[in-house]
């Protein structure tokens, strides 16, 4: 848990302190958890749009999606079928986008 972090309230760190009363209580079987980024349905799309960055498509998050890559499996061993589409629709859009650059810039 390198990136997990606990400060009071004034401010001092006491990660160190938080994680050995966690220990304390629940040994190793805790497991720290929350949501990296949190937004609305089209929120990201927006964005993009809003700055000029092509939209290229979304993953769902999954946790098999996040267990298989972990363990270094390929995502349809695992039978993720519609996070396994998802990934193949960004790469498509992202080789066909870089194909569309190149092509522009050779003419």
């Amino acid at each position: 848990m390198d990136n997990l972090e606990f400060v009071d309230t004034r401010g001092s760190d006491i990660t160190g302190q938080v994680l050995a009363l966690l220990k304390e209580r629940f040994g190793d079987g805790v497991l720290a958890t929350g949501k990296l980024l949190h937004s609305e349905v089209g929120a990201v799309k927006a964005m993009a749009n809003h700055y000029g960055v092509p939209w290229i498509g979304s993953i769902a998050q999954d946790l098999e999606l996040s267990k298989a890559t972990e363990h270094g499996r390929l995502i349809q061993e695992d039978g993720i079928n519609i996070v396994a589409r998802q990934v193949e629709e960004v790469v498509a859009a992202l080789t066909t986008a870089c194909e569309d650059r190149k092509s522009a810039q050779t003419r």
